[in-house]
């Protein structure tokens, strides 16, 4: 559940999709839970367009909520742009408006290849074909026990745009178009030893200081401050390659729904639950 203060011990991986607006304890949950090596997959998301798709009639053109984990990002060294989305002119895709539409071509949809997937690691070695939507970038220097994998990447030719900015037509983009020249970050992977984005505990279970003669007061449930054993973090900056309409194509044959894959958004998101679930020694490889 979305509200979740804890994670029960027989879960081996959690994968949270656009998860937004977590209260602390579920938070705090997910902190534990990485630490007492677990593994998690977490696909965050700026401007997520399944979630638009949800929004009262009135709302549809106002961006929604950006998603994010930033308590633990910042415990583990990394950053999340939840404010701005990737445009890539080199891996701009051309998108038609409805059957009949004009083909438009959005610096904002990734269509990522070869040349944006780490080659040399196993999970993601033999995928070529993968579309991300508005997604966001890490960045930041993981902290002290913990390396960093980049799994996929944008090109050079790209920049980060306010996401409300971003909502324009394909051409305009592309006319105020300006490269930074640098790849941005769209997944990676964290593996190591963590530690907690919470050194006082369990954020409900600490008491305002000065009512205790400027002591925090904690209860005597135990809580862990780093990792018990080496863990396992996949962060993917796009929620909404995992949303039906950008990944499988559907077709109705004698009445029968077939549903077949247009990119190899799917396997990616099955490789990472097959390779979490292996052992650790599995990603040195």
């Amino acid at each position: 559940p979305i509200s979740s203060d804890a994670i029960a011990d027989d879960v081996d991986i959690v994968m949270a999709i656009h998860p937004k607006e977590l209260e602390d304890k579920t938070l705090f949950a997910l902190d534990q839970f990485v630490l007492r090596g677990g593994r998690l997959i977490a696909f965050l998301d700026p401007m997520c367009l399944a979630d638009m798709q949800n929004q009262p009639q009135q709302m549809q053109y106002m961006p929604p909520a950006a998603s994010s984990l930033d308590p633990l990002l910042k415990a583990w060294g990394i950053s999340f742009e939840s404010e701005k989305v990737v445009l890539d002119r080199s891996a701009a895709t051309e998108i038609r408006q409805g059957p009949q539409g004009a083909a438009e071509t959005m610096p904002s949809v990734l269509s990522l290849g070869v040349e944006h997937i780490d080659r040399d690691d196993p999970a993601v070695a033999l995928l070529n074909s993968m579309l991300m939507l508005n997604a966001g970038a890490f960045s930041g220097t993981p902290a002290e026990g913990l390396t960093k994998t980049v799994l996929i990447s944008s090109s050079d030719d790209s920049q980060l745009l306010e996401k409300y900015m971003a909502q324009r037509r394909g051409q305009d983009l592309l006319k105020d178009f300006r490269a930074d020249l640098s790849n941005k970050e769209l997944a990676i992977r964290l593996t190591g030893t963590f530690k907690t984005a919470y050194p006082d505990g369990k954020p409900s279970e600490t008491t305002d200081a000065a009512a205790e003669g400027g002591e925090d007061k904690k209860s005597d449930s135990a809580w862990l401050s780093a990792s018990s054993k080496p863990g396992a973090v996949v962060l993917v900056a796009d929620a909404d390659l995992l949303y039906d309409p950008f990944c499988v194509r559907r077709s109705s044959i004698f009445g029968q729904t077939f549903v077949q894959p247009i990119n190899q958004n799917l396997a990616f998101a099955q490789n990472m639950l097959e390779s979490l679930s292996g052992d650790n020694a599995l990603f040195s490889i």
